[in-house]
């Protein structure tokens, strides 16, 4: 016969999805304005590594996702 047992790990995690989720939706503006202030800005030539040219938006998002860890680090 097995034997479960529940514990409340499903629970903490899924808070901490939310959590993620919230500050993603909150720094996502705030990048995107700086990512389009920067693509306007004259002499600014970045390589991107995914295209010749990437979306405003893929470049947001991918900022947000390097950036937003560190709230989570503790430092």
């Amino acid at each position: 016969m097995a034997v479960t047992t529940i514990t409340n790990d499903h629970d903490h995690r899924s808070n901490e999805r939310a959590e993620y989720r919230i500050y993603f939706a909150i720094a996502y503006p705030i990048f995107l304005m700086a990512v389009v202030i920067g693509r306007l800005a004259p002499g600014r030539r970045r390589k991107v590594s995914y295209g010749a040219k990437a979306s405003v938006f893929r470049e947001t998002s991918d900022t947000v996702y390097s950036a937003l860890p560190w709230v989570f680090s503790g430092r």
